[in-house]
């Protein structure tokens, strides 16, 4: 099944697949909800195409452990983000280097290493603060 065209959303604290989208009525039906786009505590979240190692989707908003990355450095965490200037998702948070930038790892780069999706930006935002 292609995980490229499902969509999700975070709706009073828990997160949806989106079953359908209304959009003459600008609603969404997420759950047994049919729910008001500007009402949902989210973004729609496309799914990126792609699954970590242990086959998990891979959504846009999703946090992901990347546990090696071509050569071995410290773990570290990145936010899947959808780029709009470069029309691809891309990495967003502090790598290996201790930098913040997002540019330099496409998001392909990422999920051909050891990767795995451990939370959301929505539900775990503390796994993207700064490392102190």
């Amino acid at each position: 099944m292609n995980d490229r065209f499902k969509l999700r959303a975070f709706y009073k604290g828990k997160m949806y697949p989106v079953g359908a989208i209304f959009y003459k009525m600008e609603k969404v039906k997420i759950g047994k909800h049919l729910v008001k786009i500007d009402e949902l505590d989210s973004p729609l979240m496309q799914a990126t195409g792609n699954r970590d190692k242990a086959e998990t989707p891979i959504y846009e908003g999703d946090v992901i452990r990347v546990n090696d990355f071509f050569i071995e450095w410290e773990p570290f965490n990145v936010a899947v983000e959808y780029d709009e200037e470069y029309g691809s998702f891309r990495m967003e948070g502090e790598d290996f280097t201790g930098e913040h930038d997002k540019s330099d790892y496409p998001f392909n780069m990422v999920v051909e290493c050891d990767c795995e999706v451990i939370g959301n930006i929505y539900q775990n935002p503390e796994m993207m603060e700064a490392k102190k």
